[in-house]
């Protein structure tokens, strides 16, 4: 179901930008084969609550603010800046 996929798409570059504002050298991190980091904060932030939240008390607890388009916007603009050079 489309809008499904994409509501998934925009929390998870939401969560991957709040754990990277608190893990400056995730990226890096990641690209060197290491996701240890990103694991223990979805663990912290994510994983442990299970079911307990709607989505949208998630996203709170975990970024700080509600589901931002912004963010996932960012992470377009970033990827498809790289790959075309643009």
């Amino acid at each position: 179901y489309f809008p499904t996929y994409s509501l998934g798409s925009f929390y998870a570059a939401q969560f991957f930008a709040a754990a990277e504002n608190e893990n400056s050298g995730l990226s890096l991190s990641i690209a060197e084969g290491q996701t240890k980091p990103l694991l223990q904060w979805l663990h912290i932030y994510i994983h442990q609550y299970g079911r307990r939240f709607t989505s949208a008390e998630l996203c709170r607890k975990a970024s700080g603010k509600t589901l931002d388009i912004q963010c996932f916007l960012k992470y377009l603009l970033d990827k498809y800046r790289n790959i075309y050079e643009f």
